[in-house]
């Protein structure tokens, strides 16, 4: 069961969208044509604003608020997918 949370875990963090996470190419598809030259700017500079959002979440929300929104919205998804999976088993 650890090894399953696990997965859940790294595949709700995976689908976040922002670059270089595969979120980021799965909004690709849905996004409207006459946003994608802004859409490739994003694709450029988001993985610095994504590693420096990580790092404000880290060390200066959770150090200091003891408050995690990545985390929060991890887990929130965590539970859901894995209420969704083990309704069908």
């Amino acid at each position: 069961v650890m090894v399953f949370d696990v997965s859940i875990y790294l595949f709700v963090f995976n689908m976040l969208p922002f670059p270089p996470l595969d979120g980021s190419k799965l909004l690709g598809l849905i996004i409207p044509h006459r946003y994608e030259f802004k859409y490739q700017q994003f694709l450029q500079s988001g993985t610095i604003y994504f590693a420096l959002f990580l790092l404000f979440d880290y060390f200066v929300l959770s150090s200091s608020f003891g408050f995690s929104i990545i985390g929060f919205f991890i887990g929130k998804l965590f539970v859901l997918i894995k209420s969704i999976v083990f309704l069908g088993s």
